[in-house]
């Protein structure tokens, strides 16, 4: 009797001791996991760059006024991760900041959540209406770079008295070549996208 005790005492100790050891296991794994995803994911050849072609377009008549614009890359979630252009206004013009509904938006929650000032940062003045090009290497705000997969370019533009536009699109970026094209409209022409190798 005392030796059939013995044995099941030991048994639950070594139960309770194996499922102990199997739940760190488990919980390891996991986080082991994430970072073996995180390392196994194809990174940004950087070979590669994404070049964007955009063009702000004046209207016919009226009083004009250079529109704000930003150019930013989210993540597949909508999670901004580069902002590329940042063209307004300092000072009186600050008001009309939240005009860039996304793109200010997105970065209220940002600093709030990490703090600093990217318009500091990353902002220029107003443009006049043109053709413009913008070039990603694929390095995100944070100075890192990126892993190929599904992302947004978003193309914003707001005008003082004037229209909103905002273009949005998916692009799959990863080791091939890609062309395409998204359609503009009144003010903010279509825009062409190029993801190449770097010249």
């Amino acid at each position: 009797m005392e030796t059939n005790k013995t044995s099941r005492f030991l048994s639950r100790r070594s139960f309770l001791a194996q499922g102990s050891k199997a739940l760190a296991a488990l919980s390891l794994g996991g986080l082991f996991g994430q970072r073996s995803l995180a390392q196994d994911a194809a990174v940004w050849p950087d070979t590669m760059e994404l070049s964007i072609d955009f063009e702000v377009i004046a209207p016919n008549s009226g009083r004009y006024k250079r529109p704000y614009v930003a150019v930013w890359i989210e993540d597949a979630s909508g999670l901004p991760i580069r902002t590329l252009a940042l063209w307004i206004q300092s000072g009186k013009g600050s008001r009309w900041w939240p005009d860039l509904r996304r793109w200010y938006n997105n970065e209220q929650s940002r600093k709030s959540q990490y703090g600093g000032d990217l318009v500091s940062l990353v902002s220029g003045p107003t443009r006049l209406p043109g053709k413009y090009n913008l070039v990603w290497d694929g390095i995100n705000d944070a100075s890192y770079a990126v892993t190929q997969g599904d992302y947004y370019l978003c193309v914003e533009l707001a005008r003082e008295h004037g229209p909103y536009n905002l273009i949005r699109e998916k692009i799959t970026l990863g080791a091939e070549p890609l062309q395409t094209s998204f359609a503009g409209n009144d003010e903010l022409g279509d825009v062409n996208v190029e993801y190449r190798v770097h010249s």
